[in-house]
C-alpha cells in the first residue's frame, strides 16, 4: 500500500492493521502524530529530550495497542502515553528498568518515522532560540492549538484526534488564540512606538 493510500486511512483502520502486525499502519500513524508528541514533549521536557522521549512513547504506545478499547481515540490515548513518559523521562527511565525489548529494534528498523525527522529540529530550535515570542506568551491549550496548526500545518481532524475535543473546539481554540495573539501584538507595537517617542523627545531636549 502506498504512502498515499494509507493517508486516506481512518486512525481505527490503522490502529487495528498495526494490532495485526501491519507495521506499515504503525508507521503512518507515527507520521500522523509525530509533530503533535514532539511538540508536547519539548514543552515539558526540553528540547534535548524530547526526540528520545518521543521514540519511547511510540514504542510504549505500539506494545500497548492491543489493550486500547477505542481505536477510533488513538489521538488522545497517545497523548497521555506521552504525559506518562514525559513524567519520567522515558528513554533513562526505560534504561534503567531494562524494559528494551526485541520488539523495540523491530519496529525502529521498520517504521522509519520512529528517527527524528526535520520537523524536531525545527521545533526544538524553535523553543531553543525564544523565537515566536507572542505565541509562547498564550496560555495552554491555546499556545498549543495555534503552533500545531500554523507552526507544524497539522490538520484539524488530527489536532482534534490528538487533544481529545471536537473539530468545532480547535477552531473555537485557534479563534480565541489568534485574537489574543492580535491584542498582544498590538501591546508590543504600542510599546515600541512610546519608547520610540520618548526616544526622539529625549534628543529634542539637547538640541
Amino acid at each position: 500500500m502506498t504512502r498515499d493510500e494509507l493517508g486516506a486511512l481512518s486512525d481505527e483502520f490503522l490502529v487495528l492493521a498495526s494490532i495485526a502486525g501491519d507495521f506499515a499502519s504503525f508507521d503512518e500513524l507515527v507520521r500522523r502524530y509525530r509533530p503533535a508528541v514532539t511538540r508536547q514533549l519539548v514543552a515539558t521536557v526540553g528540547p534535548e529530550e524530547a526526540q528520545d522521549v518521543a521514540q519511547e512513547v511510540f514504542l510504549r504506545a505500539f506494545r500497548a495497542l492491543p489493550r486500547l478499547t477505542t481505536p477510533q481515540a488513538f489521538g488522545s490515548w497517545l497523548r497521555r502515553i506521552a504525559e506518562r513518559c514525559a513524567g519520567r523521562r522515558g528513554r533513562s527511565l526505560r534504561r534503567r528498568e531494562g524494559l528494551e525489548t526485541p520488539l523495540d529494534a523491530v519496529l525502529r528498523a521498520t517504521c522509519p518515522s520512529l528517527a527524528p525527522g526535520p520537523e524536531d529540529a525545527v521545533i526544538a530550535a524553535m523553543f531553543q532560540e525564544g523565537t515566536l515570542g507572542a505565541i509562547r506568551s498564550l496560555p495552554e491549550p491555546y499556545r498549543e492549538t495555534i503552533e500545531l496548526r500554523y507552526v507544524q500545518d497539522v490538520p484539524l481532524k488530527r489536532i482534534a484526534a490528538y487533544q481529545g475535543i471536537s473539530a468545532e473546539g480547535v477552531k473555537w481554540r485557534l479563534r480565541r488564540a489568534l485574537a489574543m495573539l492580535r491584542e498582544e501584538l498590538r501591546e508590543l507595537s504600542n510599546t515600541r512606538e512610546t519608547g520610540h517617542t520618548e526616544q526622539d523627545g529625549g534628543k529634542g531636549d539637547h538640541l
